[in-house]
């Protein structure tokens, strides 16, 4: 008798700690989520002092395409990785970074010294999201278009699933420095650039 009840209080004690674990694994952030919220602590700071951050290589790392493209951004007029040219952005003219809500992360900055060519970067740091832009003025030729090109990029999401909240920011963005914009374009992370 007494073995049984034994059993019965190794069996109630091994659910009770499975049923812990479990709540305790819902109310986890998403993945991710909780290593950007170091993002928050720059608000109001310069996107510089954020890029120079030590944990802001994983981020871009993670969030940039693998994608070669010409953008314009070089002297040689090759491409160069997607992730190369947001950083040169980043690093530039910088902008002071925005939080919103507590909980969306936006840096931007521009290219010294050709500052209508920007970078903005998008972080929701509650579910781990990471969307970034590039303004830019050339698109894989040496043939300037004299109007503002806009690439979108993620390696999360795909084009058809961008979230209300990075559109709301983006645009508050580009209506701020008065671009209107000829082109939008998205690449994923298959690396394929197309028009959305």
């Amino acid at each position: 008798m007494m073995g049984h009840k034994l059993d019965l209080f190794r069996a109630a004690m091994r659910a009770s700690l499975l049923l812990g674990c479990a709540a305790s694994l819902t109310a986890a952030p998403a993945p991710g989520a909780a290593g950007l919220m170091w993002l928050t602590s720059y608000a109001g700071r310069s996107t510089n002092s954020a890029v120079h951050d030590r944990r802001f290589d994983t981020l871009l790392n993670r969030a940039v395409p693998r994608v070669r493209l010409y953008l314009g951004l070089t002297k040689s007029h090759a491409r160069q990785p997607l992730e190369e040219a947001v950083r040169k952005l980043l690093e530039g003219r910088p902008e002071l970074v925005a939080v919103r809500q507590e909980r969306y992360v936006i840096l931007s900055a521009c290219r010294a010294p050709s500052c209508a060519e920007k970078s903005f970067l998008w972080v929701d740091t509650e579910v781990g999201l990471v969307i970034g832009a590039v303004v830019h003025y050339y698109f894989q030729d040496l043939r300037s278009t004299h109007r503002p090109l806009l690439l979108v990029f993620s390696n999360q999401i795909d084009s058809g699933n961008m979230p209300e909240s990075f559109r709301y920011d983006l645009n508050n963005w580009l209506t701020a420095h008065k671009l209107a914009i000829a082109a939008h374009r998205f690449v994923g992370s298959a690396g394929v650039v197309a028009h959305y």
